[in-house]
């Protein structure tokens, strides 16, 4: 990803190329790519996996976009961030995947 052995500059760096492909050359299939790789690297790098589920969204990739929800839930230690996000899971599970029942659950 970038010429470097340090992890922390390799996370840093391929996030920061994430979020220009992103931002300012509108390209979410190449941001999502650099998100991916900087995931790799570090499992639970809540920047990372926060601009990779919305990635995940925008370009319709609706499960992945769920799992990055649910490990976004998992790591957080704040009870609205968490109940905020059940409620995106409930509904993106309900209106994209068409899983009513699986948004309940």
């Amino acid at each position: 990803m970038v010429l470097t052995d340090d992890a922390h500059e390799k996370t840093n760096r391929g996030l920061e190329i994430g979020l220009l492909c992103r931002d300012r050359i509108d390209d979410p299939k190449r941001a999502l790519q650099a998100c991916e790789r900087v995931l790799e690297l570090a499992h639970n790098h809540e920047e990372a996996l926060a601009a990779a589920a919305e990635l995940y969204a925008n370009v319709g990739r609706w499960r992945e976009h769920i799992a990055l929800l649910e490990r976004r839930s998992m790591t957080s230690a704040d009870t609205q961030e968490r109940r905020a996000l059940a409620l995106r899971i409930a509904n993106v599970t309900a209106e994209e995947l068409a899983d009513h029942r699986g948004a309940f659950e």
